[in-house]
């Protein structure tokens, strides 16, 4: 039987983000995915929270008794992986991050914030505000949108996985990240593989932030 592997979509987006990178995974792992609480159609009131996504990653893998888990957690995603390693003392086998965005301060997340108004996505970028509304619904894009700020915002004042004692993270972890990410930086994302037991560091040349900039060649070495 195939070891499992569960896909964690980034922030502003839900599961269907991840499908085109399911092949990736296939052959070694028997793959599954789920779209965040109040992403996609599902509206929820009060805003998101890491914890609240730690503990439906949790259910997720209690629900479905998963064993011998690894996560491959693109950019949020990553960052939730990881919290879920630290506070459920639950052992994976592997987690993978791709654009994990990890020295979160106050002055940046107020940068990411203000990339968030929905208006302005309308007017100067509308073609993002259509694939929003693909991925969330006419209904609830606007919502994802208000608590993922709401979200970068408490990040930004706690900045709590580099304060975390990464130390107690005992799978194996390869965090990557692609030379052209505006986003996350070399130098935490260093940081944080260095401070795990089995920890490595990729950078990825000639990819960005997007998971679709991930081409053939970094695929090699992120599975390797």
């Amino acid at each position: 039987m195939k070891p499992n592997i569960i896909l964690l979509h980034g922030a502003l987006g839900t599961e269907r983000q991840m499908i085109k990178i399911e092949e990736r995974f296939k052959s070694h792992y028997t793959v599954h995915r789920f779209t965040f609480h109040g992403h996609g159609s599902t509206e929820m009131k009060g805003g998101f929270s890491i914890q609240m996504l730690v503990d439906q990653l949790r259910d997720f893998i209690q629900d479905n008794q998963l064993k011998n888990v690894s996560i491959f957690g693109y950019s949020m995603g990553g960052y939730v992986a990881l919290k879920y390693a630290l506070t459920q003392k639950s052992k994976l086998d592997h987690i993978f991050t791709f654009g994990t965005k990890f020295n979160w301060t106050q002055e940046g997340a107020e940068k990411e914030v203000r990339k968030l108004n929905p208006d302005l996505i309308e007017e100067k970028v509308p073609h993002f505000a259509s694939w929003l509304k693909s991925q969330h619904g006419d209904h609830n894009w606007r919502n994802v949108l208000f608590n993922t700020a709401e979200m970068m915002r408490s990040l930004g004042s706690s900045n709590e996985l580099m304060q975390d004692d990464l130390s107690e993270i005992q799978c194996l972890v390869t965090i990557n990240l692609g030379d052209q990410d505006t986003m996350a930086d070399k130098e935490s994302s260093q940081l944080v593989a260095e401070r795990l037991p089995k920890g490595k560091f990729n950078y990825l040349l000639g990819a960005g932030h997007e998971l679709g900039s991930l081409q053939d060649d970094h695929w090699e070495v992120i599975m390797n």
